[in-house]
């Protein structure tokens, strides 16, 4: 199993991955810009030419310090299982540290907690959302 970046030439199954795993249908499309902004780091697990898990580490900027945001965390379900959810959130805090942040925060659902305070995630501040 290889981690590596994200590249252009994924976009289209990285869409579907993701639509996938959030029971969504959508036909937007990944902007060539996304892959090149320095600020976003978007992981892929490839195994024979297949994706089968990506991830995704915003780097904010804040004031006076950074901080990364880990979002869109979803592994095929042929994959499940396997270690590769934690293997991906375990590169992205690699990320998180070499990129001086003093924090990493993600949103996750009620059902994924679990899987997350495994890896060392503790529940935080409230969160609020506003979708357009």
């Amino acid at each position: 199993m290889l981690i590596r970046r994200a590249t252009p030439e994924d976009a289209l199954d990285l869409q579907n991955l993701i639509n996938q795993a959030f029971n969504r249908s959508t036909d937007w499309t990944i902007e060539e810009t996304y892959f090149k902004n320095p600020s976003i780091i978007t992981l892929v697990a490839e195994k024979e030419n297949a994706i089968l898990a990506t991830a995704t580490l915003h780097i904010l900027q804040k004031l006076d310090r950074k901080m990364g945001q880990i979002e869109d965390v979803v592994v095929a379900p042929k994959a499940q299982g396997q270690g590769l959810g934690h293997r991906m959130i375990e590169s992205l805090l690699k990320e998180n540290t070499l990129r001086d942040c003093y924090k990493v925060i993600l949103n996750t659902a009620e059902s994924t907690q679990a899987f997350y305070k495994k890896i060392g995630f503790k529940k935080g501040e409230i969160q609020m959302v506003k979708r357009n």
